[in-house]
């Protein structure tokens, strides 16, 4: 969806690249696209995926840069796409002790269930 609405907002000379390592997701994405708009799937982690260097104007996340395993060096990668003028924006979500959208519920389940053994 976020691929799509941006595509919308750089017809015609501009095109979206959708990046993800989701290969079910990517097509889905492929089979939902709306025709005419100028916007690509690769199926590939952000991390080190060959991106043409300084040629992009924006990178968007939408919850996906929680997932980086190496943040430095996948947003090192990432700047090196960005045009010197380029633009990042991104979702992302804190700790889940952080978000009550997360923890509202956990914490109902709890009077029901065996609470998680803490990550280590």
């Amino acid at each position: 969806a976020s691929s799509f609405a941006l595509a919308a907002k750089v017809v015609p000379a501009g095109h979206v690249l959708g990046v993800d390592v989701s290969g079910p997701m990517l097509t889905r994405a492929r089979q939902s696209a709306p025709q005419g708009l100028p916007v690509e799937f690769a199926l590939a982690d952000a991390t080190v995926y060959p991106f043409a260097r300084e040629s992009f104007d924006l990178l968007a996340s939408r919850f996906g840069v929680m997932f980086f395993a190496d943040p430095v060096a996948s947003f090192t990668n990432l700047r090196r796409a960005m045009r010197k003028s380029g633009r990042l924006a991104f979702a992302c979500w804190q700790e889940p002790r952080e978000n009550p959208f997360f923890m509202a519920p956990l914490q109902a389940v709890y009077k029901h269930v065996p609470k998680l053994p803490q990550l280590g």
